[in-house]
């Protein structure tokens, strides 16, 4: 059984991060950009971190996800959508009203946000790749909880 939870940066997380950061073509402006969350959802087997999504505080209420990274013994079972659904309810029972983050050009990872019910709001280039803005507010969703409880429940 898997349990979520926010929590503050520590060594434990930013070590799973590393090797997702590092595996990014070399990207060091990349890997520097893994201190600026300010929180992260995590997901965790037994007291074993198994997943994680880093959460920056982009305005009073409005939160931005940077990203995703689920360990390799923990993969392929469903952890990174639970912890995309658990986020929204985790913020929102902090006081968040808006979450958004910037997607690159991977149709698979745009259904599963677009599944969640966050809405393009923009696309601009970046070095010649094309990025994506969504976002969702939070603030009265309704319904969501079956939505959340069905796919956590698949894990």
């Amino acid at each position: 059984m898997y349990e979520y939870q926010l929590e503050k940066p520590s060594d434990e997380i930013m070590s799973l991060f590393d090797d997702y950061f590092k595996k990014r073509a070399g990207d060091m402006k990349m890997y520097e950009r893994k201190g600026i969350c300010s929180m992260y959802v995590t997901a965790r087997c037994e007291g074993e971190l198994a997943g994680a999504m880093g959460i920056k505080k982009h305005k009073p209420k409005y939160y931005r996800y940077l990203h995703i990274v689920v360990d390799p013994d923990h993969r392929r079972i469903g952890i990174g959508n639970s912890i995309r659904y658990m986020a929204i309810k985790l913020l929102r029972d902090i006081g968040a009203e808006t979450i958004d983050f910037i997607k690159e050009d991977n149709e698979f990872g745009h259904q599963r946000f677009k599944d969640l019910g966050f809405r393009m709001i923009g696309k601009f280039i970046n070095n010649k790749e094309p990025l994506y803005h969504y976002r969702q507010r939070i603030k009265n969703l309704k319904g969501l909880e079956e939505i959340w409880m069905y796919n956590i429940t698949q894990d």
